[in-house]
C-alpha cells in the first residue's frame, strides 16, 4: 500500500458539535453565538436570528461519500476523532490536511466572528490531540484587521496547528493588496502555510444566483485571480519565505496562466516583481491541491510544473471525494507517470510544506 498524505480534506459545519461555540466563545457573547435550533424542517445552525446553515445533515442532496461507502453516519462522524482516523485506515490515508467550515462563518458582527473563528481554532487543536501527526487541521483568520489576523496567527502557530485559512473571497481590500503584507511576512517568519480554499466564487457563484452547471464547473479556475494577484503584486517577492497553498483548484488551468504571466512579465507589465520569472516564484512558494486531474498531471511530467508544488487530496467527505478508494484512484491517475512524480504530488510535498 503507497504511503498518501492528502492535502484537502473537511470539517464541515453541519458535523460540528452543537456546543462547540456556545460553550466556547467568552461569557459576554454566548447569548449571540452560533447555536443549534430544532425545527419542523430539522435542525440549524443560527447565530443572530439568521440561519447559517444545517446541523447533523449535509445541506446538500448529493449522496457523501460515508454514505456512498455505506459506512454507517449519524452525520457527526467526520468530527469524531477516533471515526475519522477508522476512515483513513480504511482509506488507506496515512495523515489528512483538514480545512474547517468556510461557509458556516457567515457573520457580519466583527467581534463575534472574531471569537467565534478563535474558539472554532481551540476546538481543533483539541479534536487532533488523540493523533497529532495524523489529523492536522488548519486555523481561521479574522480578516476585519490584519492586526487580528496576525495576532491569531501567532496564537495558532503556539496551540500546534500546521496551517491558517483565509477565505479570497470575502477580503477587503483583496488579498494581494499591500495593506495584507505584514500578516505574510510574518507567517513567512513562523513557517505557517497560508490557504485560500475554493469557495463561492468572485463572480458568477456568488450567493443568490440562480444555480446552474456553468458556475459549478468553473468554481475551480474562479482561483486565477487570486493566484495571479498573489504571483504579481510583489508580496511574495519581497517576502520569500511565505507560502501560499491554492486548495481544490484543479491544475490543467495553470501552466497556460503561467505562461501567460511569464510573457507578459517580459515584456514588462509587472513593475512590482523583484526577482525572478512568476512561474520561478510559484515553484518556490506556492502550493496547489487537487482530488482528480489526469491532464494536470501528464503536463507536470511533460514539462516538470507543479512537480514540487502540486499536492492530492481526498477531499473526505465530500461527494467528490475519493474515498473509499483513494489507493485506487490514485494508482489510476498516476498510471504510466514516474513513480517520483507520484510520491512528491501524494506524500513528500504536502510534508515537506507542513514540516510533518
Amino acid at each position: 500500500m503507497e504511503k498518501l498524505i492528502s492535502a484537502d480534506d473537511h470539517l464541515d459545519l453541519y458535523s460540528l458539535p452543537p456546543g462547540l461555540w456556545t460553550e466556547r466563545v467568552p461569557k459576554a457573547l454566548r447569548s449571540r453565538a452560533p447555536h443549534v435550533v430544532e425545527t419542523s424542517e430539522g435542525a440549524f445552525w443560527e447565530v443572530e436570528g439568521v440561519r447559517m446553515g444545517t446541523s447533523g445533515r449535509p445541506a446538500a442532496k448529493s449522496v457523501y461519500a460515508i454514505q456512498r461507502a455505506g459506512i454507517s453516519d449519524d452525520h457527526f462522524r467526520p468530527a469524531k476523532s477516533a471515526q475519522r482516523l477508522a476512515d483513513m485506515d480504511t482509506d488507506g490515508v496515512q495523515a489528512q490536511i483538514i480545512y474547517g467550515p468556510s461557509s458556516g462563518f457567515t457573520i457580519d458582527a466583527p467581534d463575534l466572528k472574531v471569537a467565534c473563528l478563535c474558539a472554532y481554532n481551540d476546538w481543533a487543536a483539541e479534536f487532533s490531540e488523540i493523533a497529532p501527526e495524523r489529523l492536522l487541521p488548519l486555523g481561521y483568520l479574522p480578516t476585519p484587521d490584519v492586526n487580528q489576523a496576525i495576532a491569531e496567527l501567532r496564537r495558532i502557530a503556539k496551540i500546534g496547528l500546521h496551517g491558517a485559512v483565509l477565505s479570497a473571497f470575502d477580503m477587503t481590500p483583496v488579498p494581494w493588496d499591500e495593506a495584507w503584507e505584514p500578516l505574510y511576512r510574518v507567517a513567512g517568519e513562523l513557517g505557517i502555510p497560508i490557504s485560500f480554499h475554493l469557495a463561492s466564487g468572485l463572480w458568477s457563484a456568488r450567493p443568490g444566483v440562480p444555480a446552474n452547471m456553468g458556475p459549478l464547473m468553473t468554481l475551480p479556475m474562479q482561483l486565477d485571480e487570486a493566484l495571479a494577484g498573489m504571483l504579481c503584486s510583489g508580496i511574495l517577492d519581497r517576502n520569500p519565505e511565505t507560502k501560499v497553498v491554492f486548495a481544490e483548484a484543479s491544475l490543467g488551468w495553470i501552466p497556460y496562466l503561467l505562461e501567460r504571466l511569464d510573457r507578459k512579465q517580459q515584456r514588462g507589465r509587472f513593475p512590482a516583481a523583484t526577482r525572478g520569472l512568476r512561474s520561478e516564484i510559484f515553484r518556490e512558494q506556492v502550493f496547489v491541491t487537487f482530488e482528480e486531474d489526469e491532464l494536470g498531471l501528464q503536463i507536470a511530467a511533460l514539462n516538470g510544473v507543479g512537480v514540487d508544488s502540486y499536492m492530492w487530496g481526498s477531499d473526505y467527505p465530500h461527494p467528490d471525494s475519493t474515498f473509499p478508494k483513494s489507493q485506487a484512484a490514485v494508482e489510476a491517475m498516476f498510471s504510466g507517470l514516474p513513480r517520483q512524480l507520484k510520491e512528491s504530488i501524494t506524500s513528500k510535498n504536502v510534508a515537506r510544506l507542513y514540516r510533518l
